[in-house]
């Protein structure tokens, strides 16, 4: 009883009611803005407000957290003033609290609204640009944030900047290879070889594969066969990137070989050849269209076949290519004319019986 009784007197006091009240507040309005959220993202993303939607989806969880925070925090300073303890930190802890979800909040309205805004509908967006400004921005929150802490221990910004242009030079030869690559990120963002979707080939490191992203360290590639590869941006200020995204035609080129007995039909497969080449719309008609005999081997008569098509997906061209092979075939079969292969003669010489004297 006396236990009971000590605690409901501990319960009745100004400071512990006050907590307890601050506490249930805390509570209901953490409920009421999850329920406001869920509102008001079902209106935002109806509509074309995407700017709205990502600042409610970035100010959620950290508006959540400093209410949460804030009466907790309250709370105890109370009950600390009751029992005569420290209470000096809850001022400090608040801030630097404040300040961390304010960094929060910013990282993420930047990355909400570089996605939302590169799925607008009916409005192209260059994904590298967006990427590339993401980053700055992501960088330049960090840096505020971290002078901005520094502030409430009492450190001088002014200090920290001076320590900074001498410690810039050691950590300069410190991470020379990772300042290569941060500023090879910057040459691509700015001499723009290629952009985040291009299929790029590195022919000296044997790599191609399509642009997935473009980091501050290394630039991400998948491959043909589905393998994620890794390249440092540091590297393409040396090597020779070949675009295959930027390409405006594509050649179509092969060898036809044919026997020297089908050398009369030549002429009129060549002819038909190259209306075949002609009539497909698929076939830029500005650039030459060249069917000719070009070598004499020796066991065929090679005819070389050239053209520049306006289709440049890998996809489309290889469907153009097969049509455009069974077509050049049927040319070859409509004229009786048939495929050459590689032919070797061979003397088989019976030499005579000689006579052996008995």
């Amino acid at each position: 009883m006396n236990t009971l009784h000590a605690v409901y007197k501990i319960l009745l006091q100004g400071c512990v009611i006050r907590a307890c009240i601050a506490l249930i507040i805390t509570g209901l309005l953490c409920f009421g803005l999850r329920l406001l959220y869920k509102k008001m993202v079902r209106r935002f993303d109806q509509g074309a407000y995407f700017i709205s939607s990502a600042s409610v989806k970035a100010l959620y969880k950290p508006l959540i957290i400093f209410v949460a925070v804030i009466g907790a925090t309250y709370s105890f300073e109370w009950l600390c003033w009751h029992w005569a303890l420290e209470a000096q930190q809850f001022q400090l802890f608040r801030r630097l609290v404040f300040i961390a979800l304010l960094a929060w909040f910013l990282w993420r309205f930047v990355t909400f609204y570089s996605a939302a805004f590169l799925k607008r509908k009916n409005k192209t967006a260059d994904a590298t640009l967006v990427h590339a400004l993401s980053q700055i921005a992501k960088i330049a929150i960090v840096i505020i944030t971290a002078l901005s802490s520094s502030q409430l221990f009492g450190l001088s910004i002014a200090g920290i900047l001076a320590f900074g242009g001498m410690g810039g030079i050691l950590i300069g030869f410190a991470a020379k290879d990772l300042l290569a690559n941060i500023f090879g990120s910057l040459m691509l963002f700015l001499d723009r070889p290629f952009v985040i979707g291009d299929q790029i080939v590195l022919p000296a490191l044997k790599v191609e594969g399509q642009v997935q992203a473009i980091g501050w360290r290394v630039c991400r590639l998948l491959a043909p066969d589905g393998r994620p590869v890794y390249i440092p941006n540091a590297l393409f200020s040396n090597l020779v990137v070949e675009n295959r995204s930027r390409m405006k035609h594509r050649r179509f080129s092969c060898t036809i070989s044919l026997r020297y007995q089908d050398i009369e039909k030549i002429p009129a497969i060549l002819q038909a050849m190259q209306s075949v080449l002609q009539e497909s719309a698929a076939i830029d008609k500005e650039r030459p269209i060249t069917v000719n005999l070009s070598e004499l081997a020796h066991s065929s008569l090679n005819i070389s076949v050239n053209a520049f098509t306006k289709l440049v997906k890998s996809a489309d061209f290889l469907k153009l290519q097969q049509t455009l092979h069974l077509k050049l075939l049927d040319c070859i079969h409509s004229h009786g004319a048939k495929w050459a292969f590689p032919t070797n003669i061979c003397l088989n010489t019976q030499e005579s019986e000689l006579s052996v004297p008995k």
